[in-house]
């Protein structure tokens, strides 16, 4: 494969799980807020909007942005997914605290604490999906694989 095609294909996989990885941190920040709304602390909070924000990027990375998801090999794509982005997201969490605690001006305010720590977790969450979570199967994909759009072509390479 060239070396262009090579880029356009990372590219494409890196721009779509920025677009899921934009709407699991809305998710986050919602459920976040809610949490905290309703009187839960926020390290406790912050445990239940990353657990629910992991489920839907695992559908959504899955189903359109590595297009890998199977109905045969859903438990091990699911532990694969939950190990590496659960270690991204246990540092998001260990920094998310650690910011909060440091009672600074800035970085202590809850949603700069979020974005901060989500940022740093994308970059491993990402890798870990794209290397191991979703990597390509030895084999060809069954027909069971879970395509959010049939029409969509695919992309050499991909």
């Amino acid at each position: 494969m060239r070396l262009n095609a090579v880029c356009r294909r990372e590219g494409l996989l890196i721009g779509g799980h920025v677009s899921v990885s934009l709407v699991g941190f809305a998710l986050d920040a919602v459920l976040l807020t809610t949490s905290m709304g309703s009187g839960l602390s926020a390290p406790v909070s912050r445990l239940i909007s990353l657990f629910w924000a992991m489920q839907a990027t695992f559908v959504l990375n899955g189903v359109f942005v590595f297009r890998e998801l199977t109905l045969k090999g859903l438990p091990l794509q699911w532990g694969r997914y939950m190990a590496c982005n659960g270690a991204g997201n246990l540092i998001n969490y260990l920094l998310f605290v650690w910011f909060v605690a440091l009672k600074a001006p800035v970085v202590s305010n809850h949603y700069v604490a979020l974005c901060l720590a989500a940022f740093t977790a994308w970059t491993i969450n990402y890798s870990g999906s794209r290397l191991w979570a979703f990597r390509r199967g030895r084999s060809k994909p069954s027909a069971s694989v879970i395509h959010g759009d049939e029409q969509v072509a695919e992309l050499p390479g991909l």
